[in-house]
């Protein structure tokens, strides 16, 4: 997720896709919904039996989906660290927002939608074993069906009317960059999106997604997001441009009307709906280690390796004969890929890390990758934590600034950034202006600050390992 969101700022094939397809950064946050649900068949298992327990699970499930959904709103609702919020236009979703609303309705699918009940077989045949693990929860795979079932309804069922677009930026500043502050639009400014029809995902500006964000949230808790970037909006499509981006970018002057409104939130309501399927999956995968009659681990590989090739088959097909991948619209393609090849993703760091018998020492491979992937253990032990610092810690360096002489006395706390934008003179700004001066390609220097930037996080998760140091919600 660090990698993706700031390298993507100046290598446009990282950056998240405009509005159909996928690239590296759209992987992340199905797959951080997968491991989820992975996660969640295991925790949850403790809290299944008698009804008492059950309702202590569902408290549990409940707890920690409002953690998350306010954890969520803190770090992107506004302007944490230094900035405040203000509660006219705050964001109210988000990657944390949705995690804590699939989780809570996959859990409380896990905790009370019954299994069927049939008689046990003391021993299954491996065939069997397989296909019991999907019959024994064929009712929770009905109910986290209802989901994606629910959300095509509405997507393609909805009809959108015609709107006015009332917040955003004025068609005026098409000569101007593309990313001047939005505003609440004049009367005299605002202008009128025609829409009137029902189904319509090529586009943001009349897809259902965006209608009910509109219509639920506020255009003023909205964004442009990622659409701005589309070749019919601005010079700068597929890439967006950051912080260190070594070019600036301009609206097309013939862009509609459209391109300069608030319309829609990329983990928005009704895209949020299908994203329980997702974390339903993950589930499905987590159930694997300890199901009846499956070998371990031959058996949970082919199975893994099936379940994450018939899924990633499925989503392509999808893709290709009625609904491209789209991450802003969470479509059904989207979904079934990203969910096989998440599995096939787990199936392989399984194969590497956790097949070794226990009896005999691990293999060469086994230590290789045991070393080679104990970084990224740490940090996922820590998954929270370095998902609130990430930006955090960001956030508190950049008040450490760089006083440099001015002419004629006196310090200046403003450089020159590119010839484009005054940029103050942060620490951050230091360390990727001067100490990496030697790197003259932009995009390779900042490549090299973030991955520094990630190494550092990396030490952090391991003295925390070491430490003890967890943090859990």
């Amino acid at each position: 997720m660090i990698f993706v969101d700031e390298v993507g700022d100046v290598y446009a094939t990282l950056n998240h896709s405009p509005w159909n397809n996928t690239t590296l950064a759209d992987y992340v946050m199905p797959w951080f919904l997968f491991m989820v649900g992975a996660s969640l068949s295991m925790s949850l298992k403790k809290f299944k039996g008698t009804r008492e327990a059950r309702l202590r699970g569902t408290r549990f499930v409940t707890e920690r989906a409002l953690k998350l959904f306010f954890l969520g709103v803190l770090l992107q609702g506004g302007g944490w660290i230094m900035n405040g919020y203000n509660l006219a236009t705050m964001r109210w979703c988000g990657i944390l927002n949705r995690i804590g609303f699939a989780y809570f309705f996959a859990g409380c699918i896990e905790l009370w939608v019954p299994e069927r009940n049939r008689e046990r077989v003391p021993e299954y045949t491996p065939a069997a074993a397989h296909v019991a693990v999907f019959s024994d929860q064929a009712y929770k795979w009905a109910a986290a069906s209802l989901f994606v079932v629910l959300h095509l309804a509405l997507t393609f069922g909805v009809f959108v009317p015609s709107w006015e677009a009332r917040y955003g930026y004025a068609p005026s500043l098409s000569n101007t960059t593309a990313y001047a502050p939005s505003k609440y639009l004049a009367v005299s400014e605002r202008y009128t999106i025609a829409c009137d029809v029902r189904g319509a995902v090529a586009a943001p500006e009349c897809s259902a997604t965006a209608y009910f964000d509109r219509l639920l949230l506020g255009q003023e808790h909205l964004g442009v997001w990622m659409s701005k970037r589309l070749p019919e909006c601005s010079t700068c499509a597929p890439q967006q441009p950051g912080h260190w981006a070594p070019k600036g970018c301009e609206w097309n002057p013939q862009a509609p009307s459209w391109c300069f409104t608030h319309m829609y939130d990329p983990e928005g309501v009704l895209s949020t709906i299908p994203s329980v399927m997702s974390v339903w999956i993950g589930a499905h995968f987590g159930r694997l280690v300890a199901a009846d009659g499956i070998s371990r681990p031959r058996g949970v590989l082919i199975h893994w390796c099936a379940l994450a090739a018939a899924l990633s088959a499925l989503g392509w097909l999808v893709h290709f004969t009625a609904w491209p991948m789209n991450k802003q619209l969470w479509s059904t393609s989207y979904l079934l890929w990203m969910a096989g090849s998440c599995g096939a993703a787990l199936a392989l760091v399984y194969a590497l890390v956790d097949t070794a018998s226990p009896k005999a020492p691990p293999p060469l491979r086994t230590r290789a990758a045991r070393l080679l992937l104990a970084p990224l253990q740490f940090m996922g032990m820590n998954a929270i934590l370095i998902f609130f610092f990430h930006g955090t810690a960001s956030a508190l360096i950049d008040q450490l600034y760089i006083a440099t002489p001015k002419p004629g006395g006196g310090t200046l706390h403003v450089c020159k950034m590119n010839g484009l934008t005054e940029t103050p003179c942060t620490l951050t700004w230091w360390v990727h202006e001067e100490l990496l001066a030697f790197i003259g390609d932009d995009a390779t220097r900042h490549l090299v600050y973030v991955l520094i930037k990630i190494g550092c996080f990396m030490v952090a998760a391991w003295a925390c390992y070491r430490k003890g140091y967890f943090w859990k919600i």
